[in-house]
This record gives structure tokens, C-alpha cells and sequence, in this order.
């Protein structure tokens, strides 16, 4: 008896396989194109979302710091002018008056720590959500025309992701207060100041603002307190001035800085 041998050809284990897969990819595209919403991940075929500017901007800063921090940088500064009367004694003898004999000018906010060292409680503030009291330790110098005011260390007092801050950021701010004569010609004196603070923060990771939007509500935050603090600070020592001009050398605060 002959055997006879058939001519079809059975695919190999191999073959079987490439088309079993084949076949369950086509029913689960089917089958997804029926579903309102997509199965399982689709990163591979969704095209790329589009970034915003403050994306691409927080991209460039984080390619340009080697730690790979999100670092915002805070910045203000104000100057401003007090005309004063000269009195009974010379205002360059009270601009160039030693840091030990100077008023706290306020007593609520301001104290003395020794002859050149002030501590400044800045009061509640609101930065994106967060209340925040800045307490400020502050060094003196004086030179031949007016003080100039240093910041020598800055603490963030309030909620635990403020205290937590603590350890996130630098900050240095510099007063230069001076007396000079006034512009008009008239020989007449005024007292000029001359702030300029900065803050570096590292933004955590869970926030997820980007860092020009901090960047952008912590400055102005910051312009704000000085717009105020700087010309009633000149206010102050207008006023403290004429006290001791007047022969009052008892050196009280003489009223509110914020």
C-alpha cells in the first residue's frame, strides 16, 4: 500500500504563535475602539502634551543648575527721600550718631539685642496660601554720612511647611541711610534710604506652581512691605531726630514701623 503524503503545508509552533498575537491585538483594538474610554496605558501612541511657558522656563532654569533644584529667585527694592528742618543740633550729628544710642523706633516690632544688633519682627504675611512671619537679625554700621543697615539672618515662623522652609533659602538685604542736601538750591537737608532685598528658595517637589508664578507673587509680596516699611521708616527718624534735637535724650520708640 502506497502512503500518501499531503502537500499542505502546517505552519511551524512559531508561526502559530506570531499569528495567536497577532489575532488577540486585533480584537483588543476592536474591542478599544468600541469603549469610551482607552484601555489599559496609550503613552506610547498619545502625541506629546504641549508645554506652557512657565514650563519651558522652570526646564531652562532646572538645565542650568547642576543639583537639579527648582531655585526662585525673589527680588525688591525701594528708595525714597524725607525733606527735614535742621533744628537745635545738626542732623549729620544724629545721622553719624553711634549704634549704641539709637531709638528702636518701635518698640512693638524692633529690639535691641547689643550695642549694633536689632532684632525686627516683620508682623503676618500671606504668600501663596501660606502665612509666614519673617523675624529679622539685623547688624548696623555707621559711616560718615548715615547708617547702612545689614541683614544678618532671617527666621520663618508659622505652619510646619513654613518652618520646614527654614532650611530652603537664603536671603540678603542691605539699607543704605544717608543725609545730603536737597536738589532745589535752597541749602536745606534730607534724609535718602536705600533698600534692596533678595531671596533665593528652593521650591519643594510636591509644589507644583511653577517657579515664575512663585517668583512673580513673592516679589510682589516683597515690593509691597517695602513700598510701605521704607518711607515710615524715614517718617521715624524725621521724628526721632527732632526729639533729640530738642534736647530729649531719653532714645523712646517713637511710634509704629508697619
Amino acid at each position: 500500500m502506497n502512503t500518501v503524503h499531503s502537500t499542505r503545508n502546517f505552519p511551524s509552533p512559531c508561526t502559530r504563535r506570531r499569528h495567536f498575537h497577532r489575532g488577540i491585538c486585533a480584537r483588543g483594538r476592536a474591542i478599544q475602539s468600541c469603549d469610551t474610554e482607552p484601555v489599559g496605558p496609550v503613552n506610547r501612541l498619545d502625541p506629546p502634551l504641549p508645554s506652557s511657558a512657565d514650563d519651558t522656563e522652570d526646564e531652562v532654569k532646572r538645565s542650568s543648575n547642576p543639583t537639579g533644584r527648582r531655585l526662585a529667585i525673589l527680588q525688591a527694592k525701594k528708595s525714597a527721600i524725607v525733606p527735614v528742618e535742621e533744628l537745635n543740633k545738626p542732623l549729620d550729628a544724629y545721622m553719624t550718631l553711634p549704634a549704641s544710642q539709637y531709638s528702636v523706633l518701635d518698640a512693638k516690632r524692633i529690639e535691641r539685642l547689643d550695642r549694633d544688633t536689632f532684632r525686627c519682627y516683620v508682623g503676618g504675611l500671606h504668600f501663596l496660601n501660606f502665612h509666614v512671619e519673617p523675624v529679622l537679625t539685623l547688624s548696623v554700621t555707621v559711616g560718615k554720612c548715615g547708617p547702612t543697615v545689614r541683614l544678618l539672618q532671617t527666621e520663618l515662623q508659622g505652619s510646619k511647611a513654613v518652618l520646614e522652609a527654614n532650611e530652603k533659602f537664603t536671603a540678603t538685604m542691605t539699607n543704605e541711610v544717608c543725609w545730603e542736601y536737597r536738589d532745589d538750591g535752597s541749602g536745606g537737608k534730607q534724609i535718602c534710604s536705600s533698600t534692596s532685598i533678595q531671596v533665593t528658595l528652593e521650591v519643594p517637589g510636591w509644589f507644583v506652581l511653577p517657579v515664575s508664578i512663585i517668583e512673580k507673587s513673592g516679589c510682589a509680596v516683597m515690593q509691597r512691605i517695602l513700598n510701605t516699611a521704607v518711607p515710615r521708616f524715614l517718617e521715624q527718624l524725621k521724628t526721632d531726630y527732632a526729639v533729640w534735637a530738642n534736647g530729649d535724650e531719653s532714645r523712646n520708640p517713637v511710634g509704629d514701623l508697619m
